[in-house]
């Protein structure tokens, strides 16, 4: 049996797709709604259409808050980093540690 390995024409293609792979951004993100007096913390690979679903009220636990404003956000090279992270934060469910956090920026 022989195997034909198919290569792309374009390699710039190629090395564009990967480099983009790699640079691949995860943030942790803290929200604050004035009108709950709350904030929310989550976390994403997308922050720009995160924070549109959250401020059209296309998230479920969010909706009753809107408008949301980023106070905070952290930034992680893998997503497992970040939704550990995330996990931490909820984890210590500290109102205090939260504006902590928003303060020492």
């Amino acid at each position: 049996m022989v195997r034909i390995h198919h290569y792309p024409q374009n390699m710039k293609d190629v090395l564009s797709r990967v480099s983009f792979f790699c640079m691949e951004k995860f943030h942790v993100y803290i929200l604050y709604s004035g009108a709950l007096d709350r904030y929310y913390v989550g976390s994403t690979g997308n922050l720009s259409d995160r924070m549109k679903r959250h401020n059209g009220g296309r998230s479920k636990y969010t909706r009753a808050g809107v408008p949301w404003q980023l106070v905070h956000t952290e930034e992680f090279n893998r997503r497992s980093l970040a939704v550990q992270r995330e996990m931490e934060i909820k984890r210590i469910s500290s109102r205090k540690y939260i504006e902590s956090l928003i303060d020492s920026e």
